[in-house]
């Protein structure tokens, strides 16, 4: 059944819980003006001339237009569910906007045709109330309008960055779907660096999310200081550098991009939802996990708890199996040494940054795993990181929205010096899988003492489809 909601419904939430729960979740069209705005709009209307909608794109296809106060385009996206390709397809295609052909390139990477399968389709239609095309081109003008009204870009670079053939292109759409003249959004202001905003829901603990980054940062690649998460990447054969800050009072994260990756700026916006886990639906989370919190107990009660994804799935792996079985500062310094092995220098105007990750090619072949060696990273690790690098050269292990998390699994374990607890921490990582539980794991069988792993496992199938966030509960919580 489609997801509907009638307007009386959604005030009597709003009510109850607040705007912020259902911010991208639904969205208010008014049926006077043809506009459409997020719950948290402070806009007051007429109850008795809006409609719901269950997408930002169900609303245009609806002749609907997007408001210019409450920026719909900044809303938080509905998350990735565990085992749904409706909203792992339409992941991929806000990551692909770069490319003319977005779609296929997201149906390709979930293994689908284009259009998308008839179950897929069906279900996506009932998910966003629109097809996957729909998603695509609202998707596309969206965010072409974040980049128009946020960044003093040139248009002709944002045609490029959403995938418009050319500026013409962008200017006739936007025209033709929001009777708008693209000059009309340009900022008052030439705003000195290319910065966006990305929306999240409420509670959101900020401040846990970045302990645990900043605890895990390798060295060169990425920093955390005063509150503000730094980072090189490398993406296209462009290299450049990101940094993200959160502004509490509105809800949003400030991505602040550097220009030689403009052209990437879909793509990163992507990765830094992931990252920081900004549509995680907190309201849900907790209710799923309210049988957790009465075994573990309220200390482990962390409303507006997140699971940080990471940047890069292979830059994750080798993060991962290089820290077994030494301190979390020596894997963070040995995995900058790696990086800085390869030769991947990274100018930034960042103190601490000067690196970037190598890509998994470059570990695929006997030198490496000789150069590992020399810096004092075992055999037995350094083979799985060149079978890993291998996996991921070739397409047969994969790290995007919608892979198979059991399948994903299988492979990892499958590969020497890979245990359950890596490829569990893998898959909540380098998948943002939602429901990775290593039973094993010294801080979760802190929370149940007396129990073995068997039987903790037991107690958290309970709590599906969301235990990966009990587990980031356990790690976070002070211990005494």
């Amino acid at each position: 059944m489609q997801r509907t909601l009638t307007v009386e419904e959604l005030y009597r939430l709003r009510d109850l819980e607040g705007a912020s729960p259902l911010d991208g979740v639904w969205y208010l069209g008014c049926t006077t003006t043809r506009i459409y705005c997020r719950p948290t709009c402070t806009a007051h209307v007429n109850p008795q001339n809006l409609t719901v909608f269950p997408s930002a794109a169900a609303a245009e296809a609806a002749g609907f237009r997007p408001c210019l106060r409450c920026c719909p385009e900044s809303a938080p996206r509905l998350p990735v569910v565990a085992n749904d390709p409706a909203t792992a397809l339409a992941s991929l295609i806000e990551e692909n906007l770069a490319s003319p052909d977005c779609l296929e390139r997201a149906c390709d990477a979930l293994h689908l045709g284009v259009p998308a399968g008839i179950d897929v389709g069906a279900r996506f239609a009932l998910t966003y109330g629109t097809t996957p095309r729909q998603y695509e081109q609202t998707a596309r003008r969206l965010l072409a309008k974040t980049l128009l009204a946020q960044t003093g870009l040139d248009p002709d670079v944002i045609a490029r960055a959403c995938g418009y053939p050319d500026r013409p292109a962008l200017t006739h759409d936007f025209q033709e779907s929001y009777r708008l003249d693209i000059g009309k959004l340009r900022p008052k202001r030439h705003p000195e660096t290319l910065a966006v905003v990305l929306g999240y829901r409420t509670p959101y603990r900020h401040d846990l999310l970045m302990d645990f980054l900043a605890f895990r940062a390798i060295r060169g690649v990425e920093t955390v200081y005063r509150g503000r998460y730094a980072r090189t990447c490398a993406i296209g054969g462009e290299t450049g550098w990101i940094t993200v800050e959160d502004d509490p009072a509105k809800s949003r994260l400030l991505l602040t991009v550097s220009e030689s990756l403009a052209p990437h700026v879909a793509q990163l916006m992507a990765k830094t939802r992931r990252l920081f886990d900004t549509d995680c639906l907190p309201g849900e989370v907790s209710h799923a996990l309210s049988g957790f919190h009465r075994q573990a107990g309220e200390r482990y009660r962390i409303e507006g708890i997140r699971l940080p994804c990471s940047f890069g799935g292979f830059e994750m792996s080798v993060r991962a199996i290089i820290g077994q079985q030494i301190t979390v500062k020596a894997a963070n310094t040995l995995a900058g040494r790696l990086a800085q092995r390869f030769d991947m220098p990274c100018e930034t105007p960042l103190e601490g940054l000067d690196t970037v990750f190598p890509d998994p090619s470059v570990f695929a072949n006997d030198e490496a795993v000789e150069a590992m060696g020399e810096l004092g990273i075992i055999n037995q690790r350094a083979q799985a990181i060149r079978l890993l690098a291998e996996g991921c050269s070739d397409g047969s292990l994969e790290w995007g929205s919608g892979c198979d998390a059991q399948q994903s699994l299988q492979k990892l374990v499958a590969l020497p010096g890979i245990g359950p607890w890596t490829a569990n921490y893998l898959l909540m990582r380098a998948l943002h899988y939602t429901d990775g539980f290593p039973a094993a794991d010294y801080g979760v069988k802190l929370g149940f003492p007396g129990l073995a792993p068997k039987e903790i496992e037991r107690l958290s199938e309970a709590w599906r489809p969301y235990r990966s966030y009990a587990v980031m509960s356990l790690w976070c919580a002070p211990h005494d």
